[in-house]
């Protein structure tokens, strides 16, 4: 299953947080919330069993998302390995088992998903950086940190959360606390780096919320930059253009 496909079908657990539609001076309505806060609420995860029992598409992915993260089990940690001047696989990777292994563990309580959820967090977490001259590594690995940081936050010892919580805040959003040249570029990168750094910034509103709201000013100011992908090019192209597929990394952040 492609990362797209992954991520739009895990916004059938809840219905999407519309951070940059908040006040910049104020923490978008969700996160007042509690936790969990990203993608889908508590309630949202304890209605799961009527939904999946209703819905047999739900119920079948479902399944499949626990059948993989078994699977999965199995691998070796993840290693900061540039591909060229990109860490990016490692970015959508380490998205790819936070979510299927976070998700396993709310569903079934099996410690062997919360011991290896918690294993590729120390590691990701103690990578020098997660390569910010190529941005886009950093929003896609800021996005996993954060929704893995929000969905097992309760089950994390207080020494792991504040791990994680520095690296979301040093290696990802303090990145573009103001706003980031990828912000305002007119293809995907824009969506998917305003996506990642605001969901970092709604993982940790509490602990920089001063940082979070200028994060969040910024993508209210250039979250339309990107949406030129799907209509008229009004300028020169930069990179490649993609449109419809990647729109759900600001639209459900």
């Amino acid at each position: 299953m492609e990362r797209r496909n992954f991520l739009f079908a895990l916004a059938l657990l809840g219905t999407p947080l519309g951070a940059c539609a908040a006040a910049p001076d104020a923490p978008p309505p969700s996160v007042a919330l509690g936790r969990p806060r990203l993608l889908a609420s508590a309630a949202d995860w304890s209605s799961l069993d009527a939904r999946r029992k209703a819905d047999p598409d739900l119920d079948r992915f479902a399944a499949l998302l626990l059948q993989r993260a078994r699977r999965d089990l199995a691998l070796p940690p993840l290693a900061r390995n540039l591909e060229g001047r990109r860490l990016l696989g490692v970015s959508r990777e380490f998205i790819r088992r936070t979510l299927e292994w976070s998700f396993a563990w709310r569903v079934t309580r099996d410690p062997a998903f919360l011991a290896r959820a918690r294993q590729e967090f120390r590691t990701v977490a103690a990578f020098a950086d997660w390569n910010p001259s190529h941005f886009l590594d950093v929003a896609e690995m800021t996005a996993g940190m954060a929704i893995g940081y929000d969905w097992l936050f309760d089950d994390l010892p207080a020494a792991e959360r504040a791990a994680v919580r520095a690296a979301i805040l040093e290696k990802g959003i303090a990145q573009a606390r103001h706003g980031h040249a990828t912000f305002r570029w007119r293809n995907n990168w824009s969506q998917v780096c305003i996506g990642g750094m605001v969901l970092g910034a709604m993982s940790v509103y509490e602990d920089a919320p001063e940082l979070a709201r200028d994060l969040f000013a910024a993508a209210q100011r250039d979250v339309f930059s990107g949406l030129v992908s799907i209509g008229v090019q009004k300028g020169p192209p930069i990179g490649v253009q993609k449109g419809p597929p990647l729109l759900g990394c600001p639209c459900e952040a």
